[in-house]
């Protein structure tokens, strides 16, 4: 009936399908410009009335719990596996590709930061259950990374290690060990290792990563200097203290020449070297 009634009703609860049985805040569906998903959906995304004349037809018919207190909707995860397995392939994948836009668009970008920690706590249970990590998207890539980032600065250190790790997995089949996103994914992934103790893993990703930067592009490049840093900052925890100098050396010089003396690149490496 909501098929005959709404379409994009009916698609805008499809692909919110594809995200966890929490809430779905309503500034998730209308807060930055929409990627196009599916044309009766993008007019319902890029109309706040039409949102909201979905929102009310969805409640209609009993298909969601809108609270309007909290400014949110919420799907039983029953309603949920109904709608999905009423998919073909093709409009599973794109009502998934649709989920994993609407968070992208949602990315804070600023993992660091407390005040926008909300929103992240808010996004990554949707992260999760939309299978993201999966995505070929750059933009949805970014937003898994981001997330990583969070929990790590959140305090969770092993969810940001697990996650971080299938990130690592999939861009390594999806984009090549060599790519400069993938190579970015295993310094974090290091980083994470290393902050929940493993330490010799920590030190063999970081070293298999500065070998790829080199091969790959140079010993000029900003990413091969940071490996370079990180690497030194292994080498030191390890004990090795002359490998850690010797780096350290090496990509201060390299910065300073590339860089010039007062470039925060040069400054880290001075420090390192420090």
């Amino acid at each position: 009936r909501l098929r005959e009634v709404n379409e994009g009703a009916l698609q805008l609860l499809q692909v919110c399908s594809f995200f966890a049985p929490e809430p779905i805040a309503r500034n998730l569906l209308i807060a930055s410009p929409v990627a196009p998903i599916a044309p009766a959906l993008d007019s319902v995304l890029s109309d706040s009335f039409r949102l909201s004349r979905a929102i009310r037809d969805i409640q209609r018919y009993a298909l969601a719990r809108i609270e309007h207190r909290n400014n949110t909707l919420q799907i039983h995860r029953l309603i949920q596996a109904v709608l999905i397995a009423g998919l073909d392939d093709a409009e599973r994948e794109t009502m998934r590709h649709g989920a994993h836009t609407l968070l992208a668009n949602n990315n804070p970008n600023n993992p660091s930061v407390r005040a926008e920690w909300p929103r992240y706590q808010s996004l990554y249970p949707h992260v999760v259950v939309s299978k993201a990590v999966e995505s070929s998207d750059p933009r949805v890539q970014e937003l898994v990374d981001s997330v990583a980032r969070f929990l790590y600065y959140w305090g969770d250190h092993e969810g940001s290690e697990e996650l971080i790790q299938q990130a690592y997995d999939c861009r390594i089949r999806d984009r090549g060990e060599t790519d400069s996103h993938t190579l970015s994914v295993a310094k974090w992934l290091g980083w994470m290792r290393r902050t929940n103790g493993k330490y010799a893993q920590s030190g063999s990703i970081y070293q298999r990563t500065l070998d790829l930067y080199e091969q790959t592009y140079g010993d000029e490049d900003d990413g091969t200097i940071d490996a370079m840093t990180v690497v030194s900052a292994s080498k030191l925890i390890g004990g090795d203290f002359r490998s850690a100098k010797e780096i350290a050396e090496r990509s201060l010089n390299i910065a300073g020449r590339v860089f010039g003396d007062d470039d925060p690149a040069t400054l880290r490496c001075a420090h390192q070297l420090g």
